[in-house]
C-alpha cells in the first residue's frame, strides 16, 4: 500500500511539473539571474534591489530617483518590460544587470531575447555606475549619464565570449568599461 502511494505521489509530481513546464510563458527569455525572484513593476521614489527581481514582460518599473542593485543581488529587465529611472542605476559588487532589448540583440547561434521584432524604450535620467558588476547586460538602453563600469566579471552571459553586452544604446555622457 506504500508503495502504491509513493508512486501515485510521484506521478502526480510530474504531471505538475510537465503542466506548469508546458504553460510557460512563451514571452519569457533566456534567464539572467539563477531563480527568477521578485517580480518588480509600478512605481517607486527609489528602488533597492537585493536578492534576484525581474520586470515582467509588458509591465512597467518606474523609479523616480536611484535604482541600487546590492552586492550580489540580480535584475532582469531583458524583456519586453519598460524600466524608467530619473536617477542614477548603482550596480555593486558581484551583482547582474540586464537592461534593455532589442530584436537579434545576441545573434545566432545564441537564443533570441523575447523581444522578437519590437524593441523596448527602457531609459535612464543619470548614469548607470557599476563597481565590480558580475556581468551588465544592456541593450538598446537610453542613459543620459554616463555608463562606468569599474573592475568585475566574469559573469554567467548568454555568449560565453562576451561579458559585459553592452550595446545598440544611445549614451549622452562616456561609455568607460575597465
Amino acid at each position: 500500500m506504500r508503495l502504491r502511494l509513493l508512486l501515485f505521489a510521484v506521478g502526480i509530481l510530474g504531471l505538475s511539473v510537465w503542466a506548469t513546464s508546458a504553460t510557460a510563458d512563451p514571452t519569457a527569455g533566456p534567464p539572467i539571474c539563477s531563480s527568477a525572484g521578485t517580480a518588480l513593476s509600478g512605481s517607486y521614489p527609489s528602488l533597492t534591489v537585493t536578492g534576484n527581481a525581474y520586470v515582467p514582460a509588458g509591465d512597467t518599473l518606474t523609479v523616480g530617483r536611484n535604482l541600487t542593485l546590492t552586492p550580489g543581488s540580480c535584475l532582469d529587465a531583458f524583456s519586453l518590460s519598460t524600466v524608467k529611472v530619473g536617477g542614477d542605476v548603482l550596480v555593486g559588487r558581484t551583482a547582474t544587470l540586464a537592461l534593455g532589448c532589442s530584436p537579434g540583440a545576441l545573434g545566432p547561434p545564441i537564443p533570441q531575447p523575447p523581444c522578437g521584432v519590437t524593441t523596448t524604450t527602457d531609459w535612464v535620467g543619470g548614469s548607470i555606475l557599476a563597481d565590480r558588476a558580475l556581468t551588465m547586460y544592456l541593450t538598446d538602453v537610453t542613459v543620459r549619464g554616463s555608463v562606468v563600469s569599474i573592475g568585475g566579471g566574469p559573469g554567467r552571459t548568454l555568449n560565453p565570449y562576451i561579458n559585459f553586452p553592452i550595446k545598440e544604446n544611445t549614451i549622452g555622457g562616456n561609455l568607460i568599461v575597465e
